[in-house]
């Protein structure tokens, strides 16, 4: 009766659903330790990272996959475009060739023949048993003639601190 309440109490507070899976749920005598065999259910979790590699007409698009729900296998891709989809985030007018993953890790694409000097939308999705999306983020690639600088300056040997600008090549 205590072990079926304090499983019922653990249920009860984990925000994750949680099902039980596996043996039954038991303690040696005299123990702490308890087997319980869990299996999360739910949609795959995807996050949306910063870009990176901005230039004048490519950028790299970045994500990264945290749980894979109840699939075994999950795929991920952009959704990418030059106007916010924020509320609606199957509009984007571009998505990008689904990679498969078997576990969670990092993924991204690189993006070419992009325009210059103009901010692109993206976000990440995630396609198992069920999608899920990421956050929407934003970059601009550099204008002609130009490319993004990001990192620290100093003067006189004195580090300052972080810089971001459009600089002239």
């Amino acid at each position: 009766m205590i072990r079926s309440f304090k499983l019922a109490l653990v249920y009860i507070l984990f925000i994750v659903p949680l099902i039980l899976s596996g043996s039954p749920v038991h303690a040696e005598e005299g123990s702490s330790e308890v087997d319980l065999h869990v299996t999360v259910i739910g949609p795959p979790l995807v996050v949306t990272c910063p870009a990176n590699g901005i230039g004048t007409t490519k950028a790299t698009l970045n994500g990264y996959l945290t749980g894979m729900g109840t699939a075994s296998t999950v795929k991920v891709s952009f959704g990418w475009d030059t106007v916010s989809h924020a509320g609606n985030p199957e509009a984007y007018s571009h998505w990008t060739y689904p990679q498969v993953k078997r576990s969670p890790g990092k993924f991204k694409v690189r993006l070419d023949n992009l325009k210059p000097g103009t901010t692109y939308y993206f976000r990440a999705k995630a396609t198992g048993d069920t999608i899920s999306y990421g956050e929407e983020l934003s970059f601009t690639t550099s204008p002609h003639g130009y490319h993004w600088y990001h990192g620290w300056w100093n003067r006189w040997n004195q580090w300052w601190g972080k810089m971001n600008f459009w600089h002239r090549k």
